[in-house]
């Protein structure tokens, strides 16, 4: 390509273009999937009066979403019949890859401790983090 001034403007533009696609995939990725550890740190430091330097977490990627939902058995009626409970299979697998995807906001866990205090935090990208018990078989990551 050479540099006349015809050809000029327009690598301009294509690098201009270039990096706005490249801030816009970032921004997105920070707002929807990277793991709100700031909040976590936020939400514990405001429940227990824990100054931020005393706050410690580790984000829980051994512990999905699904691990908190208790499925209703089928009825005897939908056990019952193959085609009915092949269906009713396929549902329960949706509504733990939605758990554990977090559903547009992802999903995110976390031990926070500091203050004298422990909590688990389920956290998504609203951003919003909220105390949950440790699923069973599952203890603190301290």
């Amino acid at each position: 390509m050479d540099d006349t001034p015809e050809t000029k403007p327009k690598r301009t533009h294509l690098v201009g273009g270039a990096l706005f696609v490249a801030v816009l995939v970032g921004f997105v990725y920070f707002m929807v999937w990277a793991p709100p550890t700031g909040t976590a740190k936020k939400t514990f430091a405001q429940s227990f009066t824990c100054p931020d330097e005393r706050v410690e977490l580790r984000q829980r990627t051994d512990i999905k979403g699904s691990m908190f939902s208790s499925h209703s058995p089928p009825s005897d009626e939908v056990k019952a019949d193959p085609a009915r409970y092949a269906i009713w299979q396929q549902k329960q697998t949706e509504i733990d890859r939605d758990a554990d995807s977090g559903g547009n906001y992802g999903v995110f866990f976390f031990d926070v401790r500091g203050c004298g205090h422990q909590v688990l935090y389920q956290c998504s990208n609203k951003p919003r983090c909220s105390e949950v018990k440790y699923p069973a078989a599952v203890s603190s990551a301290w």
